[in-house]
């Protein structure tokens, strides 16, 4: 029987494009998850209300002194609201689209016959992060660890290969334990389940390390001390979900569900603007032209 062979294709963002204000600071870049499993907007579009005010930004003066439409707003004579429609945009050819169809019919059949089950993994580990909850106190919200976020590069679910990246939750005590770190080569078992289109491995159990990385595990002290310094956004880049200096957060709101934001270990101020890519990217440089010329001495 020939090798399964699995993609994710929930998190592929060069399907769509959707040009709703959320999404502008990203250029309008979404997941084919957002668009298909959260938003259920393709092909009939999302309706929306946009909230407007008849003097902000007409060169009046708000009578408040807002410099911006919000709830407060609601009882204002000034206030209305704008009602838009926004349909997703297919950025690939026909044929690629029905290509993609294709491969999530199959991806959607896979995890309906694992999804929620245990199941056996080997996957290589590619970044270490702690993880956080967040509750919201009097003065302002406080972060808890939730032990750490396992990345794998790739690896097998059963006999199946999963080339993509896909996510483990593992307590402090079994980091030190196993002295898990990046290139850390892992088998055992987990219940798959998935966070917003991403697959994720819980309650790891029978662990066992075919090879291992190098560096020192996290400990549960320099977690916390990481969670003192952690810039907290509003929503989760993608680009810093798959940055080794970003963090998982779990947001638990006041109906008890559950959403998640993104933290930077670094404490950089705005996603956007991050030159920690380029930073990573000129340390190596710098690294090989070192080695460079030491060779030459």
């Amino acid at each position: 029987m020939a090798q399964k062979i699995l993609s994710n294709p929930y998190k592929r963002q060069d399907v769509f494009r959707c040009f709703h204000e959320a999404h502008r600071g990203f250029g309008s870049v979404v997941s084919a998850y957002h668009v298909l499993e959260e938003k259920h907007c393709y092909p009939a579009g999302c309706l929306w209300f946009a909230w407007r005010c008849r003097k902000i930004g007409k060169r009046h003066a708000c009578p408040r002194d807002f410099k911006h439409v919000g709830r407060e707003c609601f009882s204002c004579p000034e206030f209305y609201e704008e009602r838009v429609i926004h349909q997703p945009e297919v950025t690939l050819s026909k044929e690629g689209f029905e290509a993609f169809s294709e491969e999530l019919r199959e991806f959607r059949w896979w995890l309906s016959q694992n999804l929620g089950r245990r199941i056996s993994f080997q996957g290589l580990v590619s970044a270490v992060k702690p993880r956080f909850s967040v509750s919201q106190g009097r003065r302002r919200e406080h972060l808890s660890l939730s032990g750490f976020l396992l990345g794998f590069r790739n690896g097998f679910f059963g006999t199946s290969l999963m080339e993509d990246r896909f996510y483990g939750i593992a307590g402090d005590g079994l980091i030190q334990r196993l002295g898990i770190v990046p290139e850390t080569k892992l088998e055992g078992e987990a219940v798959l389940g998935m966070d917003r289109g991403r697959l994720v491995l819980e309650r790891l159990s029978r662990l066992e390390v075919l090879s291992r990385g190098e560096g020192e595990p996290w400990t549960r002290s320099e977690a916390l001390v990481s969670r003192a310094t952690a810039s907290v956004f509003p929503g989760q880049p993608e680009r810093c979900f798959a940055c080794p200096k970003g963090a998982l957060l779990d947001v638990r709101d006041e109906d008890q569900s559950l959403r998640h934001r993104l933290a930077c270990l670094d404490g950089r101020p705005d996603p956007v603007d991050c030159s920690y890519g380029a930073e990573l990217m000129l340390a190596e440089l710098e690294r090989c032209a070192e080695e460079g010329r030491a060779s030459q001495d």
